[in-house]
């Protein structure tokens, strides 16, 4: 597995988002409405807010056939688990 540091530049959707390198990363184990869908902009809101513009630690678990990371992220800051919270907050 690897891990790594990088630069959130965009927020996709409640699960997915991109660093400044074009990676696109998926969080693993989270599962947010697709865009379009009630609560996908909650979701995409809420994700936004704990990454975009932030540094990350990532450590890739695999790729998906779309060629995404799908990865465990904290926030390079503090440690924020980003699975835990989004999973947390889907949930409530």
């Amino acid at each position: 597995m690897a891990s790594y540091r990088a630069f959130v530049s965009e927020v996709i959707n409640g699960d997915t988002f991109e660093t400044d390198d074009g990676e696109s990363i998926r969080l693993v184990g989270v599962n947010a409405p697709e865009t379009g869908q009630l609560g996908s902009s909650d979701a995409t809101s809420h994700l936004t807010s704990l990454v975009e513009g932030w540094y990350v630690d990532i450590v890739e678990v695999r790729r998906d056939i779309y060629g995404r990371v799908i990865a465990k992220v904290w926030r390079s800051v503090d440690k924020l688990n980003i699975n835990r919270s989004v999973r947390s907050y889907l949930s409530s």
